[in-house]
């Protein structure tokens, strides 16, 4: 008869001798949901990286066309379009959409490509499906990144502000009047996206304006190799909303947070605080802060190598 203490020996010899997780595309079954998902760098040992997107409703393209090469180059990664967006399936209705939700999401994937433990990097709204992640399934976060996070209705609050301020002329009165109202938060803040036009808004988001027409081609690259016609289905926002979408807040489990906790704002950010961003790298037991002081909100466009460097180097510096 096999010892206790033998078997466990056994078990780790067969993880170690284990295959590495094949490279290319897995489409991942969660629920409602098909993930798209792919690896790359699966051949290194070291801990995996998760790139949660924003939006909501993006896609993971750009890291795949940006920051996640140099990633891979040592350690794999780990591309997914999240339920409802990108190269996932679009499930019906919005009880199907949570950050609950893509958080276990997440940790379905994580399963799928049998990681013990997986680092996980949110961007934008993204961060808040990490955060959930790390809060729900936390003995399987080995470190999370939080990159130009929303943390809490301070960076919706900010989000509006520099909207109002930044808005052409013909705007600004009814930005300024939208800012004052004292209307909740979540009213105000779809209100300032009705009113500022898609391409200003969309300017505003780079530090640099030829790294905006960088993104909108990896837009254009994607969506003539997929042939998608839309990034999301509606039933993605509804939900997102119906669950607490503006009423999301980290501090309140913040302390929860055990694992490393890497927070990266772009300088130039125009939807979230980099004040919010540094507080809460601060309020995290053993949180850690990067500026990223070429970039607005997309980082991993306009300064794909430093972030590349400051990622690995943190989780290096973690023994991950």
């Amino acid at each position: 008869m096999v010892s206790l203490a033998l078997a466990s020996v056994l078990a780790l010899g067969s993880l170690a001798s284990a295959a590495p997780a094949q490279e290319g595309v897995k489409r991942v079954k969660s629920g409602a949901a098909t993930l798209w998902t792919r690896l790359e760098g699966g051949a290194s040992n070291k801990t995996p990286l998760l790139f949660v997107h924003g939006g909501p409703g993006m896609t993971s393209f750009p890291f795949e066309e940006t920051v996640g090469p140099r990633i891979a180059k040592r350690r794999p990664v780990i591309y997914a379009d999240y339920r409802g967006a990108g190269r996932s399936t679009r499930p019906k209705g919005a009880s199907n959409y949570s950050f609950d939700i893509l958080a276990d999401d997440v940790e379905r994937i994580r399963a799928a490509y049998g990681y013990e433990r997986i680092a996980v990097l949110g961007h934008s709204n993204g961060a808040a499906t990490t955060l959930t992640f790390a809060r729900r399934h936390g003995p399987r976060a080995a470190a999370i990144v939080l990159l130009c996070p929303l943390i809490s209705p301070a960076d919706l609050e900010v989000n509006v502000l520099k909207k109002a301020t930044r808005s052409p002329p013909a705007v600004q009165a009814k930005m300024r009047a939208l800012l004052a109202s004292d209307a909740p938060i979540g009213e105000r803040f779809v209100g300032a996206l009705e009113l500022v036009p898609p391409e200003v808004m969309h300017g505003i988001q780079f530090a640099d304006p030829k790294n905006q027409l960088a993104f909108d081609r990896m837009m254009t690259k994607l969506k003539a190799t997929t042939g998608m016609a839309s990034m999301m289905t509606p039933d993605l926002i509804a939900g997102m909303r119906a669950a607490g979408f503006f009423e999301f807040d980290a501090y309140a489990f913040a302390a929860e947070l055990k694992m490393p906790v890497l927070v990266v704002s772009g300088t130039h950010d125009s939807e979230t605080s980099v004040e919010n961003a540094m507080r809460f790298s601060v309020e995290v037991p053993r949180g850690r802060f990067l500026e990223m002081k070429a970039s607005g909100h997309h980082p991993f466009v306009e300064e794909p190598e430093a972030l590349a460097a400051g990622i690995e180097a943190f989780l290096v510096e973690q023994g991950l």
